[in-house]
């Protein structure tokens, strides 16, 4: 499979590259590295991956799966199945007589004794714990290991309590461990804070890649240099999701050749339309109705848009928070500006916005224009009201398009990132329904 370069991640890169000279030195680790989908998380493991396999140090890997029917401890069977690639673990196991502990966890690497141990029991799942313990201990005198534990956001309950009970026996074992999550989908959330406390652990976490690591990552997925402006287009629009970099740079050069193509692409809209599943309809039909507006907007406003006082829409904004992390967030800032919802990705309020549109245009769309008119004739100087009122009247310019006008009137958004908004705009203007008598007047 080709893969892009890595971008944008040296930092994270020294620092794992440091954790593995402590492993290699007696001195375990355990990296927990978390972020939002498509930040790169895995990406960055496999890099660590070709790194450690270059200095000799095997990698070995386990995942979690979101599938039902996987059986308990399947991430720690995956790296059983691995391992024995390197080291006779079955061999190590039965010279140390913890075949009849550890057999249940990975039944095809070791050899069934006749004796089973696993009644259910705390007793039994500790002896179990201590066995795999101990073979690791044993693993490790024969080689050094990284072991790579991805998607543990999906892994059972078993399988986190193994891996805390690992940590916390970790003494100068030759390991690092490597463990990812999302952390807009973590949902054993107990278990991890406690392995973060323990000694050999360290978090890391991925945010979004600044715009001249965006260029280069952009760079190589179309296969040439792109302008600085286009760079800051893209993180404009992404915040330096490489995921959503990559799929919208596969566009931009589409768009190019000629195709007519959306920026939301079918893998985005899986993407987002995944964390949507897990949230109720009324906090779906919230989020839609923000997205309207903009990335940034105050609480008051979304509610005069769904026509709940805001208080009503406390609720499904900390279900949302909840649910996916740092893609929607909200605060309560000063006590002037009041509760505030913010998009960390436009790509996000596309996505929801074209949503609502598509289902509901004239209801949802109209109510938003007239709020969102309302609320920058309150608070906004004459000039940036009057603006925002001709474009919409005259041009009839989706209000998904407000935030950015107004942002790039008073200096708080680049020129770059109102381009981005108006060609979202005018390549969903199909959706939107547009009344002359109902559109607000552009009187001051």
């Amino acid at each position: 499979m080709l893969r892009t370069e890595l971008v944008g991640r040296q930092h994270e890169l020294d620092v794992l590259g440091e954790c593995l000279d402590a492993a290699l030195a007696g001195d375990p680790r355990l990296v927990v590295c978390r972020g939002e989908p498509g930040i790169g998380k895995t990406r960055l493991a496999e890099e660590m991956a070709v790194r450690a396999t270059g200095e000799g140090v095997p990698a070995v890997w386990g995942r979690g799966v979101d599938a039902d029917g996987a059986p308990p401890y399947w991430a720690w069977r995956q790296f059983l199945r691995a391992t024995a690639e390197v080291v006779d673990v079955a061999g190590l196991a039965d010279e140390h007589r913890l075949t009849a502990d550890v057999s249940r966890l990975a039944p095809d690497v070791f050899p069934s004794t006749g004796q089973t141990t696993d009644h259910g029991s705390s007793e039994d799942r500790f002896r179990q714990f201590d066995a795999v313990g101990r073979l690791l201990r044993h693993i490790a005198a024969r080689t050094p290991l990284v072991i790579i534990l991805d998607d543990l956001h999906w892994a059972d309950q078993p399988t986190l309590l193994l891996l805390q009970h690992v940590a916390r026996t970790l003494t100068d074992e030759r390991l690092l461990f490597v463990v990812n999550y999302r952390e807009t989908e973590l949902t054993h959330a107990a278990i991890l804070a406690n392995l973060l406390r323990e000694p050999v652990t360290r978090e890391m976490h991925l945010a979004g890649l600044p715009a001249p690591a965006v260029g280069r990552h952009l760079a190589s997925v179309v296969g040439h240099d792109v302008s600085d402006d286009e760079a800051e287009e893209v993180y404009a629009l992404t915040r330096g999701n490489p995921f959503f970099v990559g799929e919208i740079g596969r566009v931009l050069e589409d768009r190019r050749a000629g195709a007519r193509s959306s920026l939301v692409t079918a893998s985005v809209r899986e993407a987002i339309g995944a964390r949507l599943q897990r949230l109720s309809p009324e906090c779906v039909r919230l989020l839609q109705a923000a997205s309207i507006v903009g990335r940034d907007l105050p609480v008051a406003l979304v509610s005069a848009v769904v026509g709940l006082p805001v208080a009503g829409c406390l609720g499904p904004l900390d279900e949302a928070y909840r649910h996916t992390g740092e893609d929607v967030d909200y605060c309560l800032a000063a006590s002037r500006a009041g509760w505030r919802i913010r998009y960390v990705h436009d790509a996000e309020v596309w996505h929801h916005g074209g949503a609502s549109t598509a289902q509901d245009p004239y209801r949802v769309t109209m109510d938003g224009v007239l709020s969102v008119d309302r609320y920058y004739r309150k608070n906004w100087s004459t000039t940036h009201a009057r603006a925002y009122r001709l474009t919409i009247v005259v041009c009839r310019v989706p209000a998904t398009v407000v935030g950015g006008l107004v942002a790039v009137a008073t200096g708080r958004e680049s020129l770059g990132a109102l381009r981005s908004r108006c060609r979202l705009a005018w390549s969903m203007i199909r959706f939107v329904p547009y009344r002359s008598e109902a559109a607000p007047t552009t009187a001051e």
